[in-house]
């Protein structure tokens, strides 16, 4: 039987020598990844093993077919479930891949800039989200700058100074 293949020399390096960031980081998961998914092909190939073996020696010792489904049962709980690997859905590439972006690097949201001469044309959400983000900016200056003073200071502070007032 053989044990889990080791971790390929450029994830060694990243572990190793290499300062926390999201560029090693991002290395590192990958790294991870494809060690997992040899961990899980490794595990795979033991189940099958068990499973064939106990199928096998059930049905070479002449038991009845819920015997052998008993010792498959047992063989396959007993190996390579708990070392499948963790899968959250989504496509076979990790959070952390390239991606598969084929436009040319370096533009904002990757909108190539207009030929010299020309504006850029508006989108259709533009117009009313911009608006609507200057509305509600000026909407909240003028509302915040003249609300009441409620601060329980404030309250007190004044409080005070009519019972003085009072008190002469």
């Amino acid at each position: 039987r053989q044990g889990p293949k080791p971790k390929p020399p450029s994830a060694r390096k990243t572990l190793q020598f290499c300062t926390p960031g999201p560029l090693s980081l991002a290395r590192h998961k990958r790294a991870e990844m494809a060690s997992s998914a040899s961990h899980v092909k490794a595990a795979a190939s033991r189940l099958a093993n068990a499973v064939w073996s106990a199928a096998a020696s059930a049905t070479a010792r002449g038991a009845s077919t819920s015997s052998a489904n008993t010792a498959v049962a047992t063989a396959t709980t007993r190996r390579g479930l708990h070392t499948s690997a963790r899968r959250h859905g989504g496509p076979d590439k990790g959070f952390w891949t390239e991606g598969t972006n084929v436009k040319e690097p370096g533009y904002l949201f990757g909108e190539t800039p207009p030929p010299p001469g020309q504006s850029r044309k508006w989108e259709s959400w533009e117009l009313p989200w911009y608006s609507m983000m200057l509305l509600s900016g000026g909407i909240l200056t003028v509302g915040l700058s003249v609300q009441p003073d409620t601060s329980i200071h404030t309250w007190a502070h004044k409080e005070a100074l009519r019972r003085m007032e009072e008190g002469k």
